[in-house]
């Protein structure tokens, strides 16, 4: 027998997502941190790129790793229903839009493209086509979903 309403299922679902883009953004900085700590060669091409494209790589590497970080902690308070992890996950997802603009743009008009051989041309207009879009598609959709009325209604009962 069912007494009172049911929870809804949304907090858990859209927090496990959070969660699991998280840890694949964690594990993906830490590794490229790491390639570039350690000083791993990474291919004559990579030389072609301008020499601000090396320090840039790294603050950008750094400011996805805190993201990931942010975006973890919304995912799990999200899942335990906590009313501020909305406010996380906005401000993770305006930070998010903002940082991928200034990253895309940078590497546009920054000559990152016109010194880079013709293979890796390729490779990095590929990379524009394909990783813009999924770089704004969660971002988009947690600004979308978090400020609608009837998300708001659902988290009134939240801790």
């Amino acid at each position: 027998m069912n007494i009172g309403p049911e929870k809804p299922v949304w907090p858990l679902v859209i927090g496990i997502i959070c969660v699991a883009f998280a840890g694949i953004g964690m594990l993906c900085t830490l590794t490229a941190l790491i390639t570039i700590a350690a000083k791993i060669d990474r291919g004559s091409a990579y030389k072609t790129f301008p020499s601000w494209y090396s320090s840039f790589e790294v603050v950008t590497f750094f400011v996805s790793f805190f993201l990931a970080v942010f975006l973890l902690a919304g995912g799990i308070m999200l899942v335990k229903r906590i009313r501020e992890s909305t406010s996380i996950l906005k401000a993770y997802s305006i930070v998010n839009l903002l940082s991928t603009c200034v990253s895309y743009a940078s590497m546009l008009f920054g000559d990152v493209a016109d010194k880079a051989p013709y293979e890796q041309k390729i490779i990095l207009y590929m990379s524009w086509a394909i990783g813009l879009p999924l770089s704004f598609a969660l971002p988009v959709f947690l600004l979308i979903w978090l400020l609608r009325a009837k998300v708001k209604q659902d988290m009134l009962d939240w801790k």
